[in-house]
């Protein structure tokens, strides 16, 4: 049988949100392009045909992996084919094996040499549909089946932290007090075969019997659990052992073990909101729902709160990839350039993600600053350059940014009667008025609103010939 094999890696807080594809990355392998495509041609690994998967594929499938890219998965399910499966009969004939790794587990440098590599899934999704990449066409059918699959896996509870557990045997050799574990490789005069004598037997020869079956039963019950989707075990049933809990806080009920009058009991009412409820438009903003917020927009919801995490409206809208949200934010007066707990703005995020459509969106507006920086003191350009298994995306972000600033500047250089110059942003672009231009340099020099009416303004610069006739007003 043919396999194919799915190796995912998950981001922080992939078990706790719906299915989206920026909650992976996933593995691909370089491969010739097809004459006549200038395409990068990628497809997902197929290991050797398998003669047979009847006792346990995760020993085949696992093993094939590791020699093929130098990570150990986590286990190997198989991805059933649905009803409505594919209609090729040597497509039905191949298997598709999911493989979780762990966020740290990177490919070995021959592997990485030979054009082996993770890709952020949403960048390999957005290529399938934009046809950026040259996927063949079974690699295009199993990534369509793969994301059928997850979605089907983020709709039930605690099933997809649950794919992405240690494996058993981790779990076996760090579990303290295992029943299952005999540490015939941790205690060295079981390994070197010392008092055996050459007739000994097995290095478990020290151990009773019975604790050798017990061991067995144990190990062979833990491996069992492997195959199923999503198993929760309590450690203490049926084993008499004490449990005392160890807890953060609790809450005594003072009503055990009486029966409680329901009556008499009142909810507390300083149960703080959710952030959900603190923050509506942040929250509509995120889920991408269009009009709620429109409608938290009309009731006068401010577009730029920054909520307790630093961020405002549009870097969720930003980050989930809901462009039209971003749209309507910026055309409520959200400015492109406010910045979050990060310092980063939504072109950050665009430049960090490879997001096409959301950085034409923000470099449209006259007066986007392709010059703030982040917390790392990266502007949107550096964050493209710098970041990690860059996507055709990517590369066309910093095109759309780079040919973005060799537009015409969108700052003005005021000279002052001391001699010292103030750099001033065009806020409104070419139909920045002098009045703008003056409140701004009021702020800038701290000034009082008593000086507005004695402050002069001269504009004579040839920079501003295209500006609206406020600006050839000078303020007295």
């Amino acid at each position: 049988m043919d396999v194919v094999v799915a190796m995912l890696k998950p981001k922080p807080g992939q078990a706790s949100q719906g299915y989206k594809p920026q909650l992976y990355e996933i593995l691909l392998m370089d491969s010739k392009t097809p004459p006549g495509e200038a395409k990068p041609a990628k497809y997902l690994p197929m290991l050797p045909t398998l003669k047979s998967l009847d006792s346990e594929p995760r020993e085949l499938v696992l093993t094939h992996v590791h020699k093929l890219t130098g990570i150990k998965g986590e286990r190997a399910l198989m991805i059933k084919w649905r009803k409505d499966g594919p209609q090729r009969a040597s497509l039905s004939q191949t298997s598709l094996f999911f493989i979780p790794v762990s966020p740290n587990d990177k490919i070995s440098p021959e592997q990485a040499q030979q054009g082996a590599g993770f890709f952020p899934l949403e960048y390999v999704i957005d290529a399938l549909k934009n046809d950026t990449v040259f996927f063949p066409s079974a690699t295009q059918t199993f990534l369509v089946h793969l994301q059928s699959w997850l979605f089907e896996k983020h709709q039930r509870p605690a099933t997809v932290e649950c794919l992405f557990w240690k494996r058993a045997e981790y779990r076996i050799h760090y579990t303290v007090n295992n029943p299952c574990f005999i540490p015939n490789t941790r205690i060295p005069e079981l390994t070197s075969g010392s008092g055996l004598g050459s007739g000994a037997g097995p290095k478990t020869a020290h151990f009773p019997q019975e604790i050798v079956k017990t061991a067995n039963e144990a190990l062979a019950k833990m491996l069992s659990i492997e195959k199923c989707d999503t198993v929760v075990m309590n450690p203490l049933f049926g084993s008499g052992l004490p449990y005392k809990p160890k807890v953060n806080t609790f809450v005594i009920n003072q009503h055990w073990p009486h029966i409680p009058n329901y009556e008499k009991i009142s909810i507390p009412n300083n149960i703080g909101p959710r952030w959900q409820d603190r923050y509506p438009l942040h929250s509509f903003a995120a889920k991408g729902d269009q009009p709620e917020v429109d409608i938290r927009l009309k009731q006068n919801y401010d577009h730029s709160l920054l909520d307790s995490e630093g961020c405002a409206p549009i870097h969720y809208a930003a980050r989930f990839g809901c462009i039209n949200v971003v749209a309507t934010l910026l055309s409520a007066g959200c400015s492109p350039n406010i910045q979050d707990g990060e310092l980063s703005t939504a072109l950050h995020v665009a430049a960090r993600k490879g997001n096409v459509q959301l950085a034409r969106c923000l470099l449209q507006r006259p007066d986007i600053d392709l010059e703030v920086r982040d917390k790392d003191g990266k502007r949107p350009i550096e964050v493209c350059l710098n970041v990690n298994n860059k996507s055709p995306n990517h590369w066309e972000v910093e095109r759309l940014i780079s040919e973005a600033s060799k537009r015409p500047s969108n700052t003005v250089t005021v000279f002052l009667m001391d001699k010292t110059s103030l750099s001033v942003h065009l806020t409104s672009g070419n139909k920045t008025t002098v009045q703008q231009i003056h409140e701004q340099i009021m702020k800038m020099l701290n000034l009082p609103p008593v000086y507005a009416d004695i402050f002069t303004l001269w504009i004579g610069s040839k920079s501003l010939g295209s500006l609206s006739q406020d600006c050839v007003t000078s303020l007295i």
